[in-house]
């Protein structure tokens, strides 16, 4: 290995559906809480914001542990990607440059990504049913922080416009296709709309 190079190992005891590789050069900050290592993963050394992230990730981690149980993994990183993302994986979310510096995302994304680690990254999804976990963790993040602030109904009056804007462009959401028995049961009409 060259003189400056570090060997990293990470070993997961629990049960992976896949496997992610992130590499890059970090400037490292940490912190344990409650046993379980913190970490912030910054392109560039920004103490203030990682202690920003240090300080939430304790207490989110907590306060959903509290609702469902231990924390499932034995650290949770921030990593800051130069790509802007927002991708949430066992143990760790990959967020963007700009993303992580913006006002809101401790109190929304952020938590967001933790959550996912019950619910995701945890409790997998089987995709041919449906991503329930998103709606889950988007309740109990999103929908519960703007609860907190006094913001839930429109929270969840901005949530149901903009899925009857989605539903209403998307051709075969099963939710819009009458069943194959309710077609059947249905009266015929003519053209003028009477039976």
């Amino acid at each position: 290995m060259a003189p400056r190079a570090r060997r990293v190992r990470f070993t997961a005891n629990e049960p992976q559906e896949e496997i992610w590789l992130v590499a890059g050069r970090w400037i490292e900050t940490s912190r344990t809480v409650d046993g379980i290592e913190t970490l912030a993963l910054l392109r560039s050394q920004d103490d203030a914001l990682a202690v920003k992230y240090l300080d939430a990730t304790g207490p989110y981690i907590a306060m959903y542990g509290q609702l469902f149980g231990a924390y499932p993994y034995a650290k949770f990183a921030l990593v800051e990607n130069f790509w802007e993302t927002g991708y949430g994986m066992p143990s760790f979310t990959l967020l963007g440059s700009k993303v992580i510096r913006l006002p809101f995302i401790l109190t929304s994304s952020y938590p967001h990504e933790i959550l996912h680690n019950w619910w995701g990254n945890g409790v997998y999804v089987e995709p041919a049913g449906g991503n329930w976990s998103e709606g889950l963790t988007a309740y109990l993040a999103d929908h519960l922080f703007a609860e907190q602030n006094g913001g839930g109904a429109a929270y969840r009056q901005e949530a149901l416009q903009k899925y009857a804007d989605y539903a209403s462009t998307v051709e075969g959401l099963p939710a819009l296709r009458p069943s194959a028995s309710a077609t059947a049961r249905r009266p015929k009409r003519s053209a003028t709309g009477r039976r």
